[in-house]
């Protein structure tokens, strides 16, 4: 009797061990199965994904290439694959090309906001870095074109685009100098601070020398004109 009570207690604790089992093994199948169908509806959202920055960045169309490829980033968490950092670097170059874009357009605002995204990816980058500093120099902003330049310097390396940034960083330099000097010029001209070869063409001795003449007949010959210009 004792023999058949531990029989019964032992298939008892068997059956109910083997049944959890069984329950647990179809839940983690179950739990498997859910995990494996959201990771192949996550790679066909990466494919599709790609495929749309591929489509807008041959289009020319940067502003949704930029769109995609950071839902991309967003989604692929895995960053230390080859997708990642290729998607990554695809990233940059679209940003660096929407720049591109608002320089040709002299809108060099727009264009320093796109490259500062591509620098936040990639800080090391002397070619991002040059650009700002192009940006800000168009802009008559020398203080920051000369920080971004001495960044490009830092990260440059070889041996001629170091020479290069020297060569800049020293025109920078000469004409942050020259905007000093223009800014207490004797001109009625708001902007004459920011025209630095002013001083290189002794326009400051030549104001001195004749004032409030109206007899002097300026000729401007050129190609074209712009009749919005602020001087006409």
């Amino acid at each position: 009797n004792e023999i058949t009570e531990r029989f019964k207690w032992t298939w008892g604790t068997t059956r109910d061990v083997y049944n959890t089992y069984i329950s647990e093994k179809n839940e983690l199948l179950t739990k498997w199965v859910s995990i494996e169908n959201c990771l192949n509806e996550v790679t066909s959202q990466l494919s599709s994904l790609f495929d749309n920055w591929y489509n807008a960045y041959n289009k020319w169309n940067y502003e949704d290439a930029i769109i995609y490829y950071k839902q991309y980033l967003e989604i692929n968490w895995d960053t230390s694959s080859s997708n990642y950092n290729s998607a990554k670097n695809n990233l940059i170059l679209s940003y660096k090309a929407f720049a591109a874009v608002y320089f040709a357009k002299k809108d060099f605002n727009n264009a320093l906001i796109n490259c500062k995204m591509a620098l936040d990816i990639d800080k090391n980058d002397s070619n991002i870095l040059t650009n700002i500093w192009a940006c800000y120099n168009n802009l008559w902003d020398y203080d920051n074109s000369l920080n971004y330049y001495q960044e490009a310097y830092k990260n440059a390396s070889d041996k001629s685009t170091i020479d290069d940034i020297q060569k800049r960083i020293e025109l920078t330099k000469e004409q942050k100098n020259n905007q000093e000097l223009l800014k207490n010029a004797p001109t009625n001209d708001q902007l004459s601070w920011y025209q630095y070869y002013l001083k290189q063409l002794n326009i400051i001795d030549a104001w001195s020398k004749i004032k409030n003449n109206n007899q002097v007949i300026v000729a401007v010959i050129d190609d074209w004109i712009s009749i919005n210009h602020p001087d006409l």
